[in-house]
Parts: C-alpha cells; sequence; structure tokens
C-alpha cells in the first residue's frame, strides 16, 4: 500500500500562526502558500497569488526558493511566474486556487492551516491588504 500524498494549503485567515507555519514546513509535505503567508513560511515549496497586483507589489521584494504560480496571464508574462490553468473559471479567491493547484501537483490529501472562511475575527491575520490590493468582503 503506498502513502497518499498530501499537501498542506497556507491561506491568510486570522487564525493563521507563525508557529503553524514553522510546524507545516517541517512536516516534510510540500507546502504551498497564499499570497502574503509566504513571510510566515519562506520555506514553502509553492507560492500561489491569483493577483497581478499583488505580484506588482510584491515580486521585487521576494526572497524565496520557492516555486511561484499565478492564474494571472500578465503576472505570468511580467514576472515569469508559472501560470496554472485551473479546471474552471467561474469566480474565486486564491486560497482555492491554492487548493486547485495542490490537486493539479499530485495532492490526495490536503491540510488547510488559515482558510477561516469567516470575518468575523477579522480579514487576514496581516491586517488589511494594502490600497490598489483586493481584501475578502
Amino acid at each position: 500500500m503506498s502513502e497518499i500524498t498530501t499537501f498542506i494549503c497556507i491561506a491568510s485567515g486570522p487564525s493563521l500562526t507563525a508557529g503553524d507555519c514553522r510546524l507545516a514546513t517541517a512536516s516534510g509535505h510540500p507546502v504551498i502558500v497564499v499570497n502574503s503567508c509566504i513571510s510566515l513560511a519562506p520555506d514553502c515549496d509553492h507560492l500561489f497569488a491569483a493577483d497581478c497586483s499583488w505580484w506588482d507589489k510584491y515580486h521585487s521584494t521576494l526572497k524565496t526558493r520557492a516555486q511561484c504560480w499565478t492564474v494571472s496571464g500578465r503576472a505570468h508574462l511580467r514576472y515569469g511566474v508559472n501560470l496554472f490553468r485551473p479546471p474552471d473559471n467561474d469566480s474565486f479567491n486564491s486560497g482555492q486556487r491554492a487548493m486547485q493547484l495542490a490537486a493539479h501537483l499530485g495532492a490526495e490529501r490536503i491540510i488547510l492551516l488559515g482558510y477561516d472562511c469567516s470575518l468575523a475575527n477579522g480579514t487576514h491575520w496581516h491586517g488589511e491588504h494594502p490600497d490598489g490590493l483586493k481584501n475578502p468582503d
């Protein structure tokens, strides 16, 4: 019997902690972080950010060896990040697309951290994105 391929996806909900990120990156499982979570898990395997505006703001400051991914054709062309073509064209958020990327990369099980799915305790662990970037509503 073979081992199940497990990925860990880290989104930016207010429940996310630096300790969770350290445990995830030390687990030996592939880790995909969403957007600014890269600052809590710089040793992750993959960074996913859907919006070209996020790449515009942060690309020049990124210090990571992670494979970088987006669904934005503009970000792909402008910054050379990997282009992920999801299986649907419906509305989405980066956390959802990170899970789809995990499945695309071979995940059979996905552990979710920071996927609060509520605004009751705030939008992100890092507070609101700065002007020009989208926040959940």
